[in-house]
């Protein structure tokens, strides 16, 4: 993440000083666009008790939950853009779907399963980009926010809870004008969620499951509308 962040604001530094001495794009990326995304999304989620530890669950003291939420994530886009030369700043709102892991824990007699999922992850924040005739090289951040659902099987039967976490992202990407109004991009997107215990019977108390060390990396195509 951080060798991205370099490359986009060494980038950016460049596009500063140069861009008195360049002409001005050949193609004007201001205005309003809509479209929608697919790629692939990779997650980390930790289970811990409210004290931070590992979790007591039924026969099993001390289990470490540990989820890697993966898999083919899609969504829509939307936002605004004002060019000035070669600058272009931004402003963007994003939605995309689900990715969730599946795992299980020994109680000493059998062994039951557990689930974590990011569910419908929104974001909203902003873009700096340097454009170069039809393509644009853009460094973004904002907020983030997402529903983390999980779910066990315990002895009582099944236990879940669905928490809503915020945090922020960090990210770049490229986009290429097809024409003047089709839009098809890459970009690389880091979200960070907060801390956050879900209450209910999740554990073998009633203190309820913390969720630590929750993070989700994205790449993602993009198509959009230039209107």
């Amino acid at each position: 993440m951080f060798r991205l962040l370099i490359v986009f604001v060494l980038l950016l530094s460049y596009s500063v000083k140069s861009h008195s001495q360049e002409q001005q794009s050949t193609y004007d990326w201001s205005g309003i666009y809509l479209g929608g995304t697919l790629g692939y999304g990779q997650g980390n989620i930790e289970w811990l008790d409210a004290n931070g530890v590992d979790i007591p669950f039924f026969g099993a003291p001390g289990v470490q939950v540990h989820h890697w939420p993966s898999g083919i994530t899609y969504g829509g886009v939307f936002g605004y853009n004002w060019q000035k030369d070669s600058l272009v700043f931004g402003i963007e709102a994003s939605i995309i779907g689900n990715v969730d892991d599946k795992g299980s824990y020994f109680n000493g007699t059998r062994n039951l399963p557990n689930s974590s999922a990011i569910s419908s992850t929104l974001m909203f924040g902003g873009r700096v980009g340097y454009a170069k005739d039809t393509s644009l090289y853009y460094f973004q951040s904002g907020i983030a926010s997402a529903d983390i659902d999980l779910m066990h099987l315990i002895p009582l039967g099944v236990a879940e809870s669905s928490v809503t976490h915020k945090g922020y992202y960090l990210g770049g990407g490229i986009d290429w004008a097809l024409n003047s109004n089709w839009v098809f991009g890459v970009g690389y997107k880091h979200i960070k969620f907060q801390s956050k215990v879900h209450g209910g019977y999740l554990g073998a108390q009633t203190t309820g499951v913390k969720i630590d060390n929750l993070l989700l990396d994205t790449v993602l195509m993009r198509l959009t509308y230039k209107f």
